[in-house]
């Protein structure tokens, strides 16, 4: 009753207040609208890089160790999974695909580990870890006590068609494995397995259907041991989720949070008729370790291009709307507050060429490509600029890139726990070096960047392996780094590589273009943080043509600002007072569960805006409207599970 009868000179009070209030600095602004670059009228912002701005001196950036050797030149189809893994205690896991001979017959899948106390790999050749005549594309996961679990598609002896599996180790870092095949679906061929491991020791797999619409399959494996504390087996309780989502190519990719039960499985799939036209990713989260999933949610969201509406008078700029479409490749990672990070690369669908002003859709060729590589924040909904180059037909050699390759591409993902940084490392071409068979194609190095500000900005990427292949050389002296891969988490202030040395650049196991067979390495590289430069910074741009997921620029680098709020923050609602709609504005350090309720002055809930909510970390805005409501103080209490916070609020009708 004291606090009705203040009534009127609290209002008095909180006019004289709220009249020189601002707008809480967080609240969110449309962003100008921004190209990408490749536009109709926007070329002159386009860079073309043109081959490297650096010396070839086979300088490696950080420790290198040789993993083992194959004559298998092509380890992941689409996007890349994880070919290596770092064990809480420091012990590093690598599996690759092997081919014994040149003709690639038999083909098996290995595994190796690195002692971090001997500084050595425990094997000079690695372990076999499938069964039967043949497997390959394989990824690998550990879990907390060490256990390696290659993730492989395999054929037996006793079967004519490939399934995906899992291995699992006798002891730990043994080498000691045995194969456990996911059960088939009836009349699929589920391959290409990606695999992660979650905080309770689970194994979670997507698979790709061979041929037809290449639907992704989701499966879980349960690992089993003995008393003794033996790896017995791998069960996989309801083998493959049916119905499969819809995808092209093997693309889909799954990862899991550190300390929830999220996991999230991402794919891209093309929903139209016409090539790229319709090509998005799309992804979904479980909240339960894979037993329940929500909905499926189109990340890019690309708009198509009018076909009526330059007939119409249009402006060309405005009818083409977005000129970028996905490519054939993505990486997950959740980072330390189990928001998800979303790595792709992309191809200008429309490109154009110095002098000419028409453009044209691109459709993939061999030449003329426009290729970037961009980063997604579940956290903020951001799109921001990884990597780009630039190689077309304009220059005066015929070179190409070989089959389902781009001048930069196959981004990996990983998280430092410690400084909340991410890198990601990626594949890129240039016009400096390339083998002297036709159709001369170009070599590729080992490139890696940071973010120190969640993935809204990144670093110009360094050349870690700075090969020197040559011009227009030979086997094996035409060296060129592929299937480039970073372990989930960088450990003891390094980040783990693996990746392939191609001793003929190209793809030999495709026939054209191809390239030569060659007896290739497969290293891992350990590389200090304090190595990979923080600057300069790639450019802002824009993924769409309307500015869609534009990151805040108003937070500027290096001012102390991140794209997660660095502690948790109820603000007052704003308008306030209010009539009869307001906003409440809260942020959240990380993935919570949040109720937010109405009270009025007798301690009676009259609204509930939020229930129990699962929310990201990040800026929050709840509307609320009054207009049920009469005149009066309202209080609004917002509960986490660690905090309590309640603010007042007037409505004046």
């Amino acid at each position: 009753m004291r606090l009705r009868g203040s009534w009127v000179f609290f209002i008095g009070l909180l006019l004289c207040t709220v009249a020189l209030a601002a707008v809480p600095s967080h609240i969110r602004v449309p962003q100008p609208s921004a190209v990408t670059g490749m536009e109709p009228g926007a070329a002159q912002s386009v860079s073309l890089p043109r081959g490297r701005a650096h010396a070839l001196d086979d300088t490696i950036v950080g420790s290198r160790y040789l993993v083992g050797t194959t004559w298998n030149d092509l380890q992941q189809n689409g996007s890349a999974g994880k070919q290596i893994a770092v064990d809480r205690d420091g012990w590093v896991h690598v599996v690759w695909t092997n081919g014994l001979n040149s003709a690639n017959s038999p083909r098996h899948v290995y595994y190796n580990v690195w002692d971090p106390s001997t500084q050595e790999f425990i094997s000079p050749t690695g372990y076999q870890a499938n069964t039967g005549s043949r497997g390959g594309f394989v990824n690998v996961a550990v879990n907390d006590n060490g256990f390696g679990f290659p993730v492989f598609h395999q054929i037996n002896n006793s079967q004519s068609i490939a399934r995906s599996a899992a291995a699992i180790d006798f002891q730990s870092r043994l080498g000691a494995l045995a194969a456990w095949e996911i059960p088939p679906m009836t009349g699929d061929t589920l391959i290409w397995p990606h695999a992660d491991i979650d905080r309770n020791g689970v194994l979670h797999t997507v698979s790709t259907q061979q041929g037809g619409q290449s639907r992704h399959f989701y499966a879980r494996g349960v690992p089993y041991f003995s008393v003794e504390g033996y790896g017995d087996s791998v069960n996989w309780p309801g083998g493959f989720q049916s119905p499969g989502e819809l995808g092209t190519f093997p693309t889909a990719d799954v990862a899991a949070a550190p300390h929830s039960d999220r996991i999230a499985m991402a794919w891209i799939y093309g929903n139209s008729s016409t090539l790229w036209v319709g090509d998005n990713i799309y992804y979904k989260i479980s909240e339960d370790g894979g037993l329940n999933w929500g909905p499926t949610v189109n990340m890019t969201n690309f708009a198509v291009v009018d076909t009526n509406c330059i007939a119409l008078g249009g402006d060309a700029a405005t009818c083409d709307k977005d000129t970028l479409r996905p490519w054939i490749d993505l990486s997950m990672v959740f980072d330390d507050h189990d928001m998800l990070h979303i790595a792709f690369s992309t191809e200008g669908y429309y490109y154009w060429f110095p002098g000419d002003s028409t453009f044209a859709p691109g459709g993939w060729t061999f030449t003329g490509r426009f290729s970037q590589i961009w980063h997604w924040s579940e956290a903020t909904d951001w799109f921001s600029l990884v990597a780009d180059r630039w190689y077309g037909p304009e220059d005066p050699t015929a070179h190409t890139v070989s089959l389902n390759n781009l001048m930069v591409q196959r981004p990996s993902l990983a998280i430092d726990t410690t400084t909340g940084y991410l890198y990601c490392s990626y594949q890129a071409f240039d016009t400096a070096q390339w083998n002297n068979f036709t159709p001369n194609i170009l070599m590729s190095d080992a490139y890696m960047t940071v973010s120190t500000d969640g993935g809204r900005r990144w670093a110009e990427g360094t050349d870690v392996t700075l090969t020197n292949g040559g011009q227009n050389t030979a086997p094996p002296n035409s060296k060129s780094e592929r299937d480039i891969m970073l372990a989930k988490y960088v450990t003891g202030g390094n980040v783990h590589m693996t990746y392939e040395m191609d001793h003929d650049a190209g793809t030999a196991v495709f026939s054209t273009p191809g390239g030569v067979v060659t007896l290739n390495e497969i290293y891992y590289l350990r590389i200090p943080v304090d190595s990979i430069p923080t600057s300069p910074l790639m450019p802002v741009r824009a993924l769409h043509w309307d500015s869609t997921g534009f990151p805040d620029t108003t937070l500027a680098v290096g001012n102390g600002h991140t794209a997660i709020p660095g502690e948790f923050t109820l603000y007052q609602n704003y308008p306030n007072p209010f009539n009869p709609t307001t906003t409440i504005q809260f942020d959240l350090m990380s993935q919570s569960t949040v109720s937010l309720k109405v009270f009025d002055v007798l301690g009676r809930q009259v609204a509930t805006l939020l229930d129990q909510a699962k929310l990201g970390a990040g800026v929050q805005m709840v509307p609320f409207d009054a207009s049920s409501l009469a005149s009066g103080i309202y209080f609004y209490r917002l509960e986490t599970p660690t905090v309590k916070q309640t603010r007042k609020m007037v409505l004046m009708k």
